[in-house]
């Protein structure tokens, strides 16, 4: 019998933890989690910008504070002493099909164990990518390669950072460019040439080898690379949305899940709800377009605007053109 459990995600904003279990043909427990976020509102309740988790504890904090479910997937070398293994539920766990890269969907996907492979679009993976590479360590961009913790000689409840960086497999659902690859072989310090650390990276695949019916959409989203998830079980079609808009220039493509997975005649349908309940839905980005011009043209003095570091989805995927030069406005 399939079943769906939502660990974390219901009743807030992002935080998208959902798990999916089923018997394949043979008869074999199979079981795919659909995005692994970061819960905000759990993190805002003990942490801000410089007050975080203690890095030497690995995952014990978050645990601790109940910001992420106990599992038996998490990473060994994440795991200090004297976190409580057994309380832990077991899950089986063939993948991580991952919507978008945003955060709050994939901020605590690196926490799971390198054994289970990420699912998700080529463009999803550069973006990871490329996170990872800049970011100064932080646990939550570890999803393509992680430094390898280990335990601290004369205080086993911390775990410190080694030199040794161990990728992770890739199931993605386009095919791989060249570019892409030699972007996942290799991490900043061995580009260098660095010998003080060593990196092994993780093999690039498809969904065919999950060796179960998965298929994706594209989706409209604030991010290049958004894409809706289906997965076939022995009581029908599992749909995921992850999330999407209609009011986006790509919207077309959200359209396009919806008729596609209507087809499937889907035993279950979980998607977002953010602004379900919303009645002013006539938005569009011309509409946000034409505001920001508006009050850009009307101010006299210094105008100072702010985005989100990847809502980088402003122009259509099909112009020719590149996008206008920053200033432009």
């Amino acid at each position: 019998m399939a079943e769906v459990t939502v660990f974390d995600g219901a009743g807030c904003i992002g935080g998208n933890k959902v798990h999916l279990s089923f018997a394949d043909e043979r008869g074999k427990s199979r079981g795919v989690f659909f995005d692994f976020g970061m819960n905000y509102s759990k993190m805002e309740r003990y942490y801000e910008e410089f007050l975080r988790p203690r890095s030497n504890r690995g995952i014990h904090d978050l645990l601790a504070m109940g910001i992420v479910p106990p599992l038996a997937c998490y990473r060994h070398d994440l795991i200090p002493e004297d976190v409580d293994r057994s309380i832990a539920r077991r899950v089986t766990v063939d993948a991580l099909l991952i919507s978008h890269a945003h955060m709050d969907h994939v901020g605590h996907a690196a926490l799971l164990d390198t054994g289970i492979p990420f699912a998700c679009t080529p463009m999803t993976a550069a973006i990871l990518k490329s996170l990872r590479d800049c970011s100064k360590g932080d646990v939550q961009y570890d999803c393509p390669y992680s430094s390898i913790r280990t335990p601290v000689e004369k205080e086993p409840r911390c775990v410190s950072s080694s030199r040794r960086y161990m990728g992770r497999d890739l199931l993605l659902t386009d095919e791989c460019s060249s570019g892409l690859r030699e972007l996942y072989s290799s991490t900043p310090s061995s580009r260098s040439g660095s010998s003080r650390s060593t990196y092994i990276p993780g093999a690039i695949g498809g969904l065919e080898d999950l060796d179960m019916e998965v298929q994706c959409f594209p989706v409209d989203h604030s991010v290049y690379g958004a894409v809706a998830f289906s997965v076939n079980t022995e009581e029908g079609w599992v749909v995921y949305s992850g999330d999407l808009r209609l009011h986006g220039r790509n919207g077309d493509e959200t359209r396009r899940f919806a008729k596609e997975a209507r087809g499937l005649e889907p035993r279950l349908l979980i998607v977002e709800g953010t602004r379900a309940s919303r009645e002013d839905r006539d938005e569009s980005e011309e509409m946000v377009e034409e505001n920001c011009l508006r009050a850009v043209s009307e101010e006299r003095g210094l105008v100072v605007a702010d985005f989100g570091p990847r809502n980088v989805g402003g122009w259509r995927r099909s112009d020719a053109s590149p996008p206008p030069p920053a200033g432009s406005l």
